[in-house]
């Protein structure tokens, strides 16, 4: 899967993955291990959900502002970008009225 098949596609438009910041540093030689750095903390996240880890576990945004390679390469500022939530459902509306306009089809 591409960098822009990771946000999906949102209203029949394509999610840009540009516009969360992720790609600027997922670029260059570095990408691996940042790719490598964002998958340890979502899985270090999903086993304090899964209770392999002990309580008082970080959320996976602050594992991430916390974590040097991370941080090295996007601000708290793109992090905090990446995150937004508003940013990531714009289209909810649109989307669930084409899906009542057109029946589901």
């Amino acid at each position: 899967m591409g960098a822009g098949g990771l946000l999906g596609r949102a209203g029949g438009r394509a999610a840009r993955w540009h516009d969360t910041g992720w790609a600027h540093a997922a670029s260059g030689k570095g990408r691996l291990n940042f790719l490598y750095s964002v998958r340890r903390n979502a899985l270090a996240v999903s086993d304090a959900l899964t209770g392999k880890q002990g309580a008082g576990a970080l959320s996976f945004r602050q594992r991430l502002g916390r974590d040097p390679d991370i941080a090295s390469k996007l601000s708290a500022e793109e992090l905090d970008r990446a995150f937004d939530l508003q940013h990531h459902l714009r289209w909810t509306g649109e989307i669930i009225d084409r899906a009542l306009r057109d029946g589901g089809n």
